[in-house]
């Protein structure tokens, strides 16, 4: 089992597309938090415009290919249209020093918690594992797991992973991707000693 930061991963997403989306919203004049809500509503049209696009082409379910077509695009943005002005950088830094010793440490408190806790919350764990198919192929799969509190609570936390070693037989029950490729998300993962650990539970 391993774990890999898709969270880092759609926070660089979501960066980039934003970072595209101030670049066109500024084409319109607008300045901000007009400029910045413009920006918000090019960036998710990009995000779903590009997730259409490679689910066209059975990308859909990649972790990576919707990071680099969201970087793409900030670069196209970079070297194709104007930097905004004023910069988003400046209005920001202008709005924080308007603010008392007291309210930026409020401000403060409060973003590095929501950070801290949107990175835990989409930190996401995995499980590969090699296995046959009806005609005696072998499979390499890949399964996403609950998340990190989910695995912790039930035993199976990053460190111990429940006793789970590589090579280890397991069953495994779960979903697959619609797309055909051997991805799914996990419902049961089943233990060679006799445990069951269900994400939903607190118990393996």
């Amino acid at each position: 089992m391993r774990f890999i930061p898709l969270g880092a991963l759609c926070a660089l997403s979501v960066a980039a597309l934003l970072g595209a989306g101030l670049r066109v919203a500024a084409r319109t004049g607008s300045v901000g938090l007009e400029r910045f809500v413009a920006a918000a509503v090019v960036a998710g049209a990009a995000a779903v415009i590009e997730a259409l696009a490679l689910g066209l082409i059975g990308l859909g379910s990649s972790p990576v290919a919707l990071p680099l077509a969201a970087g793409a695009t900030w670069f196209v943005a970079q070297r194709r249209l104007p930097a905004p002005r004023p910069r988003p950088r400046a209005e920001v830094a202008a709005w924080w020093r308007r603010l008392s010793a007291p309210q930026q440490l409020a401000f403060g408190a409060a973003a590095g918690a929501g950070v801290f806790l949107l990175a835990w919350s989409l930190f996401h764990p995995y499980i590969s594992l090699d296995a046959k198919d009806d005609k005696g192929n072998v499979q390499h799969w890949v399964f996403e797991l609950a998340g990190p509190n989910a695995l912790v609570q039930a035993g199976l936390s990053r460190e111990n992973r429940g006793g789970l070693k590589p090579g280890d037989m397991v069953k495994i029950e779960g979903l697959a991707a619609k797309d055909g490729s051997t991805t799914g998300f996990l419902n049961k993962l089943y233990f060679a000693d006799g445990r069951v650990f269900v994400p939903a539970s607190k118990n393996p």
